[in-house]
């Protein structure tokens, strides 16, 4: 029969508790106890672990920063901000009494936000449930202190080690080597002395860098013993000895060219390398580059690049280039190895006779370059300081070939316009003044340049007109230069190589393009102007005007917009769109009159009254036509013939 308990016998654990406590109520107000405070602990850091999910734990700081409740995202972004402070502090290197700043950048110092994040985030996340029990529990007393993770350039770090172990230690190691010194051969033996210790430093240098507050990091040293042994290096130097103790003589294999080293020369050669337990000693070719450098004008023979050559009337050639003549320091310290072990001390000069240019005539042929697609002129006074700019610019863009798929920038190809490079100081559009500047008046060729570019159809990447306009450029299609910009940088889209051929004269520069573009036609659009802004007026106060006269004294200009566009038709009938709005600012009107006309508040402003006048008359003002050269664009080749349509 099944048991049946009897209504005085507990069924559960539930009920022999109470039945406990019943019989010893003490004991049992002790033991829950002991039940509910680890239950309280766990409840406890349960629901702090799901407020704080997805962020960073209470009590965790990374330097003085407090990261306790961001996101990973937010702590990267908040790190960013602090981490670029961190690396304007130098840091000071205590060695051997002597004192080093280093600055963060020279050693490529870089916070490793995303590791400083990742372990800021991680702290307190242990894997066992015991250890996060205890972190969290330990932050009642104290906070969970993190540094920023710095990682630094190991190669950067160790040059300037180097550099400070040879201004401060008296007694670095010698490994032992053999180098020339005054004409002769010396020998220094190896022995032990202090170096610091660079995985030491690196770690200490991090944890510093990591820290917003500590900037000094001594510098350890440690004993290092030589890696060769006194009798390697006695060796060496017998080797040496050897290797130098009379001249060498090189000749070429059809005895056309020869060279003749000294004694001295050679020991100035001379180098040495450790090898396994050996030095090695050998000819050094950096070293021998600088022994054979007076040589090499009459042994060598210079390649010739293969160029384009253009006729009067712009047929293109092939000139072709031809090897030269070079000697390869590598190739004569071997030499100089063989022949200084052969009977009298004669060996081969070894010549290359067939050293290719870097621009060879394949080179040149297989870029296509094979018509003239565009070219472009404007004009200028003559014998200005502007036009010897212009003429120096168009010198150094002479010749210049473009690769297929290139882009190429024209302030990467001159560089900064300075006396030294040939420009001389000239007018310049500066914050709207014009002022002089080494350089000046390039902008006549940027345009020159531009529209070339323009008119050929190749894609124009960046160019900026002018913030004022001169009658001399086309309206709308024009543009400014200066360094580093505005800039010109276009692509030369096509297949074919493009070339930029420039001529010039007194009053006139041109640019030509010769390639192949593919048979592409333009047709480029200027609107009516748009937006008009008449000219501010500037008075100027002179008492010699009678005061209701004026005097112009420049007439200024209206401002105004334009809307201008290229319209490129390709080969296939499709066709590419392209259209910008240029703005000229309106150029300031400038007169002069009597100081009585001058408003209060402005300069020359005196209080004075002007006399009323008997009769006022007011001339009706004038309208100024656009008028000036334009440029001009020329219509080429069937297949690449320029249109403009400009108002």
């Amino acid at each position: 029969m099944p048991h049946v308990p009897s209504e005085s016998q507990p069924t559960s654990l539930f009920e022999r508790a109470i039945a406990v406590g019943r019989a010893r109520p003490l004991a049992s107000l002790a033991a829950v106890g002991l039940l509910l405070v680890p239950a309280c602990v766990l409840g406890a850091w349960g629901v702090g672990r799901a407020l704080y999910y997805g962020q960073v734990l209470p009590g965790v700081w990374i330097n003085e920063y407090a990261a306790a409740g961001l996101s990973p995202s937010e702590l990267t972004a908040d790190l960013s901000r602090a981490a670029a402070r961190l690396h304007q502090r130098p840091v000071q290197v205590h060695l051997d009494g002597a004192v080093f700043e280093l600055e963060p950048k020279d050693v490529g110092a870089k916070v490793d936000i995303a590791e400083t994040v990742a372990q800021a985030f991680a702290a307190g996340r242990a894997a066992s449930l015991a250890s996060q029990l205890s972190w969290w529990l330990g932050r009642v007393s104290s906070p969970y202190q993190l540094k920023y993770v710095v990682d630094i350039d190991a190669t950067k770090l160790d040059g300037l080690v180097s550099k400070w172990e040879r201004a401060a230690i008296s007694d670095p190691p010698v490994q032992g080597e053999v180098r020339g010194q005054g004409g002769e051969l010396v020998l220094e033996a190896p022995r032990a002395g202090r170096q610091v210790d660079r995985e030491r430093f690196a770690r200490d240098l991090g944890l510093v860098l990591g820290d917003s507050r500590r900037r000094v990091v001594p510098l350890v040293t440690r004993k290092v013993e030589p890696l060769l042994t006194k009798a390697a290096v006695a060796e060496a130097f017998a080797t040496g000895r050897r290797l130098v103790q009379a001249p060498i003589q090189l000749v070429s294999r059809d005895g056309g060219l020869a060279l003749g080293l000294s004694r001295e020369q050679l020991v100035r050669a001379i180098g040495t390398r450790p090898r396994q337990q050996r030095l090695e000693v050998f000819f050094e070719p950096k070293a021998l580059e600088e022994v054979i450098q007076s040589d090499r004008q009459r042994l060598e023979a210079a390649p010739k690049d293969a160029s384009f050559r253009v006729d009067a009337d712009n047929k293109i050639s092939i000139v072709a280039g031809h090897p030269g003549t070079r000697l390869d320091s590598t190739l004569v310290a071997e030499a100089l190895m063989q022949a200084a072990h052969a009977p009298g001390h004669v060996g081969e000069l070894p010549v290359d006779r067939d050293a290719q240019p870097a621009f060879t005539t394949e080179d040149a042929r297989v870029l296509n370059i094979v018509k003239l697609v565009a070219q472009f002129s404007t004009y200028h006074k003559c014998c200005q300081p502007r036009v010897q700019n212009i003429h120096r610019i168009a010198e150094i863009l002479d010749g210049v070939v473009v690769p297929p798929g290139a882009v190429f920038s024209v302030n990467e190809k001159v560089g900064p316009r300075t006396k030294a490079n040939g420009f001389v100081p000239a007018p310049t559009i500066v914050e709207g003044d014009m002022e002089d500047t080494v350089g000046g008046g390039v902008s006549q060729f940027a345009t020159t340049l531009f529209n070339a570019l323009f008119y050929g159809g190749y894609d124009i990447i960046e160019r900026q007109p002018h913030s004022y306009w001169f009658t001399r450029y086309p309206m709308g299609h024009e543009a400014t230069l200066s360094y580093p910009k505005p800039d010109i940088i276009f692509k030369n889209d096509t297949k074919s190589g493009l070339l930029i051929k420039t001529d010039y004269t007194d009053t006139r520069i041109t640019v030509k393009l010769f390639g192949d573009n593919e048979g592409r036609k333009i047709k480029a659009t200027v609107s009516q102007r748009q937006d008009i802004i008449d000219p501010p007026v500037e008075l100027v106060a002179d008492s010699s005007v009678e005061p209701d006269e004026e005097k112009v004294l420049d007439s200024g200009m209206v401002g105004w917009s334009v809307i201008v566009g290229r319209v490129i038709t390709f080969q296939d009938a499709t066709e590419k769109v392209e259209k910008r709005k240029v703005t000229y600012m309106p150029r300031v009107r400038r007169v002069r009159v009597h100081p009585c006309r001058i408003p209060e508040g402005e300069e020359g402003y005196t209080g004075q009254d002007c006399p009323e006048p008997e009769d006022a008359e007011m001339d009706e003002p004038g309208a100024d036509g656009d008028s000036g050269p334009r440029g001009s664009a020329e219509a080429l080749a069937t297949d690449s013939a320029a249109s403009a349509e400009i108002d």
